[in-house]
């Protein structure tokens, strides 16, 4: 038996059963520790990522020192986003978007679709969309069998956008740095306060990738893409680019947490690159007729 606290760590060197409100188990082996949490649902990994990087007391006779379960990587709580679109000459958008998760990610999708009823899950998607695009529909949704762990979890969304640039003279405007990357495991404002007196506890290190395609009417060219956007810290790492080959533009995006707990002594400096990435999401994309 092993006794820890998935939570927060141990306030004290010293450990106190008022610190400790889970219990795991590890398996002794010549080499270490094999940890594994049996009363998990829904995780196809033997210990959840939330237990990753955690203080931990191993319960034998002898008596064992604090030590730290195994501190996954970031990768290991991966949320990746793969879209498709094709714009028409009406301006028309149809989109598939998919979207798979490791760890953390797939951990939530299998709960998702395991309680929360279909049509539920498709109004809370449609809601979210329409929030940017008003006349929105999803045409489908596909999912995984959220009980088969010999696969990875995986959503796919088909949605049409009527009307989806905003055109001005000669020029289509698609806003916020499309081609879109649709709800890539987003962290929320976690930068919102002005300061902060205690850390950021994220609980887990993890990374949010997306890669996007936009095909655009023949007819059209680029006339403005956003500039790319990069950064690289101890805690957090960003990239965004995006280029353009014939009649369509990739986007590629990247968000790193490097660390799950994030020093209040960095949070101002974070905080205005989060403003930066969120000025330079900003940017549009803009098509223009051939000739015109």
């Amino acid at each position: 038996m092993v006794l820890t606290n998935p939570i927060m760590g141990f306030v004290y060197e010293v450990p106190a059963l008022s610190q400790i409100n889970h219990a795991i188990v590890a398996i002794g082996t010549d080499t270490g520790w094999i940890w594994l949490d049996p009363t998990v649902e829904g995780s196809v990994e033997w210990l959840t990522p939330f237990e990753s990087d955690k203080p931990a007391i191993v319960c034998t006779e002898r008596g064992e020192n604090i030590i730290h379960t195994p501190n996954q990587p970031p990768e290991a709580n991966l949320t990746e986003v793969k879209t498709f679109g094709e714009l028409n000459e009406n301006g028309e958008l149809k989109q598939s978007i998919i979207i798979q998760g490791k760890g953390t990610m797939d951990m939530s999708f299998r709960q998702l679709f395991k309680y929360v009823p279909e049509e539920q899950f498709k109004e809370m998607i449609l809601q979210s969309v329409r929030a940017k695009h008003g006349k929105a529909r999803i045409d489908s949704i596909k999912s995984g069998n959220p009980d088969d762990f010999t696969v990875p979890m995986t959503l796919t969304f088909y949605i049409t956008i009527p009307e989806y640039p905003t055109i001005i003279g000669d020029e289509w405007h698609i806003g916020g740095g499309e081609a879109e990357s649709f709800g890539a495991g987003q962290q929320g404002n976690i930068f919102a306060l002005d300061e902060r007196k205690y850390p950021i506890e994220l609980q887990i290190r993890n990374a949010n990738y997306s890669e996007s395609i936009l095909y655009f009417p023949k007819n059209m060219s680029v006339k403005t893409l956003p500039e790319p956007f990069s950064y690289s810290g101890k805690y957090i790492s960003i990239e965004s680019s995006q280029k353009v080959k014939e009649n369509s533009i990739f986007s590629t995006d990247k968000m790193v947490f490097k660390e799950h707990r994030i020093p209040q002594e960095e949070y101002k400096n974070l905080k205005e690159v989060m403003e930066n990435l969120s000025n330079h999401s900003k940017q549009e994309i803009i098509l223009v007729i051939n000739g015109k």
